[in-house]
């Protein structure tokens, strides 16, 4: 098992450009969930790092994203259900 995700770890595919960095995953490694609440966590850390945050502080504000984030694609997912 430990050996087939390694395998898959490796197809992953990481593009820099200017200003932004693109990375492309097979969708079977992560749901849409997980990868939103990792953007999110990449988010809080770039927002720590220029403002010094407490680490505390950058928890419950990834928390409060992670809630935020959850209660949009809950409410996306139940318009297009309607």
């Amino acid at each position: 098992m430990v050996e087939r995700r390694a395998q898959v770890l490796a197809n992953y595919q990481v593009a820099v450009e200017k200003d932004s960095i693109s990375v492309r995953i097979p969708t079977a490694l992560f749901t849409r969930e997980e990868i939103i609440r990792f953007l999110d966590y990449l988010e809080v850390e770039a927002i720590r790092r220029r403002s010094q945050l407490a680490r505390a502080d950058a928890e419950a504000l990834a928390a409060e994203i992670d809630r935020t984030g959850w209660r949009q694609f809950q409410d996306q997912v139940e318009s297009d259900n309607s």
